[in-house]
């Protein structure tokens, strides 16, 4: 709980053991509020608790993703680091750099960030038409 604040949150338990920063949106910020409230005071300080209030696992949280998966009708895999994946690409995609986004993935190097966004076809089409155009140039 001590690592939410205004518009970020510090990630403490990352894979690289390496603490970073998670900057949220106002909207991400309002559906926390939201379920801090529901949450309520706890003897613990984990943020996302199971029903019976106890710390939720990492191992739970991906099956009760696949379960969600399945409920939507949603065919493609579905798991915390095709979420992560998604996120990456699409912020590049919206335009944000490449060395702003590993950062905040907390990756070691742009290499890693590579691979994770893998922008081809039509993806790689859109953003070859957003380029400046400098056939006026020669």
């Amino acid at each position: 709980m001590q690592d939410i604040h205004s518009d970020y949150i510090i990630v403490v338990e990352s894979k690289n053991l390496k603490q970073r920063i998670v900057y949220i949106s106002k909207r991400m910020r309002e559906k926390l509020t939201s379920y801090l409230k529901i949450r309520g005071n706890l003897s613990h300080t984990k943020v996302f608790i199971n029903r019976d209030q106890l710390p939720y696992n990492k191992n739970t949280f991906q099956q009760n993703l696949r379960e969600a998966r399945v409920l939507c009708g949603i065919q493609k895999q579905v798991s915390p680091h095709v979420c992560r994946r998604t996120y990456a690409k699409n912020a590049i995609l919206s335009g944000m750099d490449a060395f702003s986004l590993a950062t905040l993935l907390g990756h070691s190097s742009l290499e890693v960030t590579k691979r994770y966004v893998q922008i081809w076809g039509n993806d790689l089409k859109k953003q070859a038409k957003l380029r400046k155009d400098y056939g006026d140039f020669f």
